[in-house]
C-alpha cells in the first residue's frame, strides 16, 4: 500500500468539484456541513459519520452544501498487492454505522493541520499505512497516537495558532490584524513577530498570507471555483490581487498551477 495524499478541505457554500476520474482509492467524509456526490451515475449524500469510499476509475462529481461552508477530510492511496485489491472489489460506496464512528476520530486527528504526506514523520506515515491496510482488509481501525498538530514550541504561539484555527474555521474570507492575533496570545505584536520568525521563518503577516494562499492552491486543485471565486474565498479583494500574491509565492499564475496539478 502507498499513501498518496491526506488533508482537510474547506469549500465555500454551493461550490463543486469534478467531474473527476482518479487512479487511486479515496476516502472522503464531512467534518462539518454536507455534500452530494454522483459516482458513476449514482447519487449519494454524505454527512455526519458517513464515509465515501471511492475506488479507482470511478467518475465522481461533488456538490457542496448550499447553505453553509463544508469542511471535509480525505485520504488517497494505492494498493500494490493483488490480494489487497481483491479485498475491496465488493466494498460498499458509503460506509456508515459504529464502524465509521470508531475510526473517524482517528482520521480527523491524522488529517487536521496536515497539508501533505510530506508533513508526516516516517513513523507516523508507517503507522498510517498500517491502519489503511487493516481497513481495506475488513479489520478494525486501531487507536493511533499523535500529537495535536496545533501544538507549538511556545505556549503563547500555541494560543495564537489555536485562535487562528478557530477564527478561520468557517472560511478564510475574514481579515485578521496581527494586533488581534497578538492579543489572543497575550503578547505584544513585536514579541509575536519574534515567535513567528523563530518558529516559521516568516513574520505573522506573511504567515497569514501564506495560509490563505495555501488554501487557494488546494482549491485550485480540488474545486471547480473560478480564479476570482477562489480569490474571494481566500480573502483577496479581487482576482488580480490573488493572482499577484499567488505568483509571488508559487512562481506561476493560479491558472497555470491549476492546469499543472490537475494534469499530475
Amino acid at each position: 500500500m502507498r499513501l498518496n495524499t491526506l488533508g482537510v478541505m474547506l469549500y465555500p457554500r454551493g461550490s463543486s468539484l469534478g467531474p473527476r476520474l482518479r487512479e487511486q482509492f479515496e476516502l472522503v467524509w464531512a467534518k462539518s456541513g454536507s455534500f452530494d456526490v454522483n459516482v458513476d451515475g449514482h447519487d449519494v449524500s454524505i454527512s455526519g459519520d458517513d464515509v465515501l469510499f471511492l475506488k479507482p476509475r470511478q467518475v465522481n462529481y461533488f456538490r457542496f452544501d448550499e447553505n453553509t461552508p463544508t469542511r471535509h477530510g480525505y485520504v488517497t492511496f494505492r494498493l500494490d498487492a493483488p490480494d489487497e485489491s481483491r479485498a475491496v472489489v465488493l466494498s460498499p460506496l458509503v460506509l456508515r454505522g459504529p464502524f465509521t464512528r470508531m475510526y473517524l476520530p482517528l482520521l480527523n486527528k491524522l488529517c487536521d493541520g496536515l497539508r501533505s504526506v510530506a508533513d508526516c514523520d516516517p513513523d507516523d506515515l508507517r503507522r498510517l499505512q498500517q491502519v489503511l491496510s487493516m481497513f481495506v482488509e475488513g479489520c478494525f481501525w486501531p487507536v493511533l497516537s499523535r500529537l495535536d498538530p496545533t501544538s507549538a514550541s511556545n505556549a503563547a504561539l500555541e494560543r495564537a495558532l489555536i485562535f487562528l484555527h478557530g477564527f478561520w474555521a468557517n472560511g478564510f474570507e475574514k481579515s485578521l490584524k496581527v494586533s488581534r492575533l497578538a492579543d489572543s496570545a497575550g503578547v505584544s505584536t513585536r514579541h509575536l513577530g519574534r515567535l513567528f520568525q523563530a518558529e516559521f521563518g516568516v513574520s505573522p503577516r506573511e504567515y497569514l498570507r501564506r495560509q490563505r494562499l495555501e488554501h487557494g492552491a488546494r482549491l485550485l486543485e480540488r474545486s471547480n471555483l473560478s480564479i476570482q471565486g477562489i480569490g474571494f474565498a481566500c480573502g483577496f479583494a479581487n482576482e488580480f490581487a490573488f493572482s499577484r500574491a499567488f505568483k509571488s509565492v508559487y512562481a506561476i499564475p493560479p491558472r497555470a498551477y491549476q492546469k499543472k496539478m490537475r494534469a499530475d
